[in-house]
Parts: structure tokens; C-alpha cells; sequence
């Protein structure tokens, strides 16, 4: 297809050997950058609501202290489906290849595999 012009490409994800039809401008990094905004958005929302402040009152001074948390957000595969309109089979290689790249990181834990943004890449970037 790439030799006839036609704007479309064969495409095969490294590891899982998924093939899809993309257009031959299709760029990785935009699509990471659409998850990396979407995961502020939710974590914009998170930290503006009064879910991320914890108060305690200290025991020797009797003081009350408040604590101020940041949420961070991570998404699924599914979740990341929804956000970019595409099946969850390559959304999670778009996860995957975001990881990849350095945009995200993943943690996996007994509840599923939730993809955040890479914080130790843009603390040196």
C-alpha cells in the first residue's frame, strides 16, 4: 500500500504481533500526548476537589494540621479505549508502545495493569 500511494500502511506491534491498517503519517507520540492529557485533565479535576486534602491533629501540640495529597490518575486499557475511540486490543499497544517511548509508566497489581504518566522522565527532561 505505502508503494502504491494509497496513504495507508501495514503496521505490526513489536511483542504481541498485532497488525492494523494505519495512515502512513500516523505519529505514536500523538496519541501519547492525547493520553498524557487526558490523565491531567482527571488529575486536575482530582486535586480541585476536596478529596485530596487529609487533616490530623498532632498529639504533643494538640494542633490541627491539614495535608495536601495530589491524586495521580492512571488509565487501563479500557479506559484508554474510550479516550481515543479505538478498540481496547490496541489501545493497550498504544499504552505499550506510550511506555515504550518514555511518555508513561505501568504499575500491575492483582486489580489490572493501570498506565501513568512517566514522572522520573520529566523530572531530567
Amino acid at each position: 500500500m505505502e508503494r502504491l500511494s494509497l496513504g495507508m500502511k501495514l503496521r505490526e506491534f513489536d511483542g504481541s504481533g498485532v497488525k492494523v491498517l494505519q495512515e502512513t503519517g500516523f505519529d505514536d507520540s500523538v496519541m501519547a500526548k492525547k493520553l498524557i492529557e487526558h490523565i491531567e485533565s482527571e488529575e486536575g479535576q482530582c486535586n480541585a476537589g476536596k478529596g485530596g486534602m487529609g487533616g490530623f491533629t498532632s498529639y504533643f501540640t494538640g494542633e490541627v494540621k491539614v495535608e495536601i495529597k495530589k491524586a495521580h490518575v492512571g488509565l487501563t486499557a479500557l479506559e484508554a479505549a474510550r479516550v481515543l475511540k479505538i478498540s481496547p486490543l490496541l489501545a493497550n499497544e498504544q499504552l505499550l508502545s506510550a511506555e515504550q517511548n518514555g511518555y508513561l509508566c505501568r504499575d500491575v497489581t492483582m486489580e489490572g495493569t493501570r498506565f501513568y504518566r512517566n514522572l522520573f522522565v520529566s523530572m531530567f527532561a
